[in-house]
């Protein structure tokens, strides 16, 4: 089995030297927004515990809202380090055009109740 996520960066040959001189100021808003996103995400994880220990399965809308998340923050800290030069979505779907790209395989068939548990 491969790893079950990827990701890539696109190499930029040239950087923007006003965005870089304020990336962090230009940043906040979008850290803002991921500080929010990080709350409601906490809050997912721990209904997918409970779901993974009562039925043995990660629901794949919480899985999709999870791995949302992760893109997202992949994004902005690529964005907040000149990883990348383009400003980030406010969200974390999916875009094939966005120089970061992070890609998730799914959820596994069943999970270990016994094992979720005593995570």
């Amino acid at each position: 089995m491969s790893y079950p996520v990827t990701f890539e960066a696109d190499y930029a040959e040239q950087r923007n030297r006003l965005t870089t001189f304020f990336r962090l100021i230009l940043a906040i808003p979008v850290a803002v927004v991921l500080y929010v996103f990080g709350i409601v995400t906490s809050i997912g994880i721990v209904i997918a515990w409970f779901a993974i220990v009562i039925t043995g399965r990660y629901p794949q809308g919480l899985y999709s809202f999870v791995a949302d998340f992760n893109r997202f923050v992949a994004r902005v800290t690529a964005y907040a380090v000149l990883l990348t030069d383009p400003y980030p979505p406010f969200s974390g779907a999916d875009e094939p055009s966005y120089p970061v790209r992070m890609s998730f395989v799914g959820p596994l068939e069943s999970y270990s109740r016994l094992k979720t548990f005593f995570r």
